[in-house]
């Protein structure tokens, strides 16, 4: 089926960054968002995760995302970055929303 995401992120040992986080269209909400987000939240193991964000007014599925968990997405600064808080509660919900988990071979 190809490749359904890719996400580009810098780290360091405070913060990860996702820079850059595209989706195919053919895969919009099936719950890929959500495990992606819930594969970053684990990647960061409590470092401060950022997103840059640019409303373009092509990005209406990143709106969409956004408003969905509103309260765990807070704008963060001055360039326009925001900040990936999730809750217990939240991280509950992701995983309501999507069927998808990871496996690994061998």
């Amino acid at each position: 089926m190809g490749v359904c995401s890719a996400v580009t992120y810098a780290e360091n040992k405070q913060n990860i960054h996702v820079l850059n986080w595209a989706i195919s269209c053919r895969y919009f909400e099936i719950g890929l968002e959500e495990y992606i987000l819930m594969y970053i939240f684990a990647l960061a193991n409590n470092r401060t995760i950022t997103l840059a964000f640019d409303d373009t007014g092509f990005n209406g599925k990143a709106i969409e995302l956004i408003d969905k968990y509103k309260d765990i997405f807070i704008e963060n600064d001055k360039d326009g970055n925001i900040c990936f808080v999730p809750n217990r509660q939240s991280i509950n919900d992701m995983q309501l929303n999507t069927n998808l988990k990871e496996y690994c071979n061998g």
